[in-house]
């Protein structure tokens, strides 16, 4: 989301040098490209873990798991869309960080939003992961 951001950047500086210059959609193919990548390898990761980690007898569980991932994932992206929009709307005039004109529109900035949360959650992740792996085996055979 880092390279959105900075490409929005880019794209809005030279817009607003160049004002009648056109907008081009390849200006979106970078960043849409590698999320479309790394959506791929963590769906096909997720279920190369989940048939090799399950029982043969629950192992379209673990498949459904994976599906039932991405569409809590695309609930929560609609939320936080939702919650920009009611954030960054003022009622002076400022148009909302994702307004239908997007060259006034702030889309760099949710960019930048959406990498800072990912970081937050992947830090907070490693915090969980670094307390479960001190533990002493005892309290793990216990649980």
């Amino acid at each position: 989301m880092l390279v959105a951001g900075f490409v929005e950047r880019k794209r809005k500086a030279f817009t607003i040098l160049h004002a009648a210059a056109p907008i081009l959609v390849m200006w979106l193919a970078p960043q849409l490209g590698m999320m479309g990548l790394f959506e791929i390898f963590v769906v096909l990761g997720f279920m190369e873990f989940y048939n090799k980690q399950f029982p043969e007898h629950m192992r379209s569980v673990g498949n459904s798991l994976v599906f039932l991932t991405v569409s809590v994932a695309n609930y929560v992206s609609s939320l936080v869309v939702k919650l920009v929009h009611r954030c960054t709307g003022k009622d002076d005039g400022c148009p909302d960080w994702l307004t239908d004109d997007i060259n006034a529109g702030k889309l760099d900035y949710f960019y930048f939003l959406i990498a800072g949360m990912g970081s937050v959650i992947s830090f907070i992740f490693c915090l969980l992961l670094v307390d479960i792996g001190t533990r002493p085996m005892e309290k793990w055979k216990q649980n």
